[in-house]
């Protein structure tokens, strides 16, 4: 009787211990995801090429900063237009911190720094601040991308020669 109960005891532990490997290894491999979608977000805004963007981004995704808010592909779209025509050498880099994935309901958290810069005609103008994100499966399977939900930057110091920063 009593090896009996060391031998179930073990076993509930062993499968604890690998429910708990197996459910590390899987968030381990979303996030990995996520931190190359962030990196497709890098990429396609330094190449200016919205096409890549808004193929990372969820059909309604809301996004807002201190100069205004975007919202769905039609405006994140015409966000971004407008941003590359008027500003042709811009850059946007998403540095993510520290990402959370709830594997049930397919959502994450994502946390970072940005750092936005570009010309001006009287100097350079960069913006440093914090982010946060949220993606989404859209129909919560493990096949499907993440998508970004919505994000919020938040410019916490603009340097620079340029007006902008002044």
């Amino acid at each position: 009787m009593r090896q009996s109960f060391i031998v179930a005891t073990f076993l509930f532990v062993i499968a604890g211990v690998a429910t708990v490997a197996l459910s590390q290894f899987i968030t381990s491999k979303e996030e990995q995801k996520i931190r190359a979608q962030s990196a497709i977000w890098n990429s396609s805004f330094k190449e200016h090429d919205t096409k890549a963007l808004l193929a990372i981004l969820a059909g309604d995704v809301q996004m807002a900063s201190a100069g205004g808010k975007w919202r769905g592909h039609e405006g994140s779209e015409q966000f971004l237009r407008a941003l590359f025509s008027k500003r042709a050498d811009i850059t946007w880099i998403n540095t993510p911190e520290k990402i959370e994935i709830n594997p049930q309901w397919k959502v994450a958290y994502e946390f970072g720094t940005w750092v936005e810069a570009w010309s001006e005609a009287d100097g350079r103008a960069e913006i440093h601040g914090n982010y946060f994100a949220m993606w989404k499966k859209k129909d919560k399977n493990d096949a499907e991308p993440w998508l970004l939900h919505a994000a919020i930057f938040t410019p916490l110091r603009c340097v620079g020669e340029s007006h902008y920063c002044q």
